[in-house]
């Protein structure tokens, strides 16, 4: 499996820049995605599905957000080593891109 353990990324938006951790697990073969989120993000419920492997060095996925009740944003991760890069695609604002770079292995 890819990317599995504990990774804090810094999180670009036009409106604000932050820290994230993000955890990927193994939930008996199937990727599951744990967040610890900044500011007005923090109590925010995420659940992604779809969850798939591109190469040997990315994963895709699909999910939804409780602030966009009913609309789906999609999630691409990158890893190399210990460093990871990636973003999630909002359908809002013609497909805003949330980047999260610099991300690092931290458990």
């Amino acid at each position: 499996m890819i990317g599995i353990g504990k990774w804090e990324a810094e999180i670009s938006t036009p409106m604000f820049k932050a820290k994230g951790v993000v955890e990927i697990v193994d939930n008996n073969g199937k990727y599951e995605f744990r967040y610890d989120l900044p500011g007005r993000f923090k109590n925010a419920k995420i659940r992604y599905y779809d969850i798939r492997e591109v190469g040997s060095d990315t994963l895709t996925g699909k999910g939804e957000i409780s602030l966009l009740p009913g609309k789906v944003i999609e999630v691409t991760a990158t890893f190399k080593g210990d460093k990871m890069n990636g973003f999630v695609k909002v359908p809002i604002m013609r497909g805003m891109k949330i980047q999260f770079k610099n991300g690092r292995r931290i458990g």
